[in-house]
């Protein structure tokens, strides 16, 4: 495995990180989010929760929805027929949804994993995807993109997608079996793994989204990340990696208005 090792150079995918990132605080009634520039446009709201975004509720009295996430790449549509059934108390397994239905919030929990949303301002459908290394190395971004084209004829050319705060290569060591899954269901390996010691590697979970969307015809352009690890910084953000424990999640959510 023909890996960059650490120890000789400084990390490329840190640096690639650094590059990408632009965010800004939201702060309202104590409750404290992240939004991306790139994705504030009138018929939309978003946000990337912290420590200090504690509940999420809707005036409209509807509940947001949400999936039992198990780290897979099976991606939901919400639409009128199922809306009800979705936002019931008995979430149904999965780690993406998709929809065009206005004023449904659609949300994702993370703790490390990468929360990514997804916006098409010409068809007007959002996605929001729980993007774990499973289910990264599975696609679940590319095959985002393609429930999108298929259910609501989006242009991949015109979607606008942000990447909120996760794990990064700085802290997201793996071992071999991951870098395994890595060289064998993706084409990136070389650009989004590093290799840390001889048994140990860093893996870059925001660049092989970014990767395999550009591949689903996603534009670079068109596409921001936060830049902030969870596990650097815990004041803001929950950490299953650094806590060693299931302390608390990140709500990550997007709505059509």
């Amino acid at each position: 495995m023909g890996y960059t090792n650490l120890s000789k150079e400084s990390s490329r995918l840190r640096r690639n990180v650094e590059e990408q990132q632009s965010y800004q605080w939201v702060q309202n009634d104590g409750q404290g989010y992240l939004e991306l520039p790139l994705l504030r446009h009138p018929g939309l709201t978003h946000f990337f929760g912290t420590r200090l975004l504690a509940n999420v509720s809707l005036e409209d009295g509807h509940k947001p929805i949400r999936l039992r996430q198990i780290h897979g790449d099976r991606i939901h549509p919400v639409n009128e027929a199922n809306a009800s059934i979705l936002d019931s108390g008995d979430p149904t397994e999965g780690d993406g949804l998709i929809t065009a239905l206005p004023n449904r919030l659609i949300m994702v929990s993370t703790a490390d994993c990468l929360p990514v949303l997804l916006f098409d301002p010409v068809s007007m459908a959002v996605a929001a995807l729980h993007a774990g290394w499973r289910g990264t190395v599975s696609n679940i971004s590319g095959k985002a993109v393609a429930a999108m084209i298929a259910t609501y004829g989006s242009d991949p050319r015109d979607l606008l997608v942000g990447f909120g705060p996760s794990i990064g290569p700085c802290c997201f060591e793996v071992e071999r079996d991951v870098v395994e899954a890595v060289e064998t269901q993706t084409a990136f390996q070389e650009q989004v793994i590093e290799q840390k010691t001889e048994s140990k590697w860093q893996l870059d979970l925001v660049a092989l989204n970014r990767l395999q969307l550009i591949e689903a015809g996603v534009l670079a352009g068109r596409m921001a990340t936060t830049g902030l690890c969870t596990s650097c910084l815990p004041n803001l953000f929950f950490s299953y990696r650094r806590d060693r424990k299931r302390d608390g999640a990140l709500q990550s959510g997007i709505m059509l208005v």
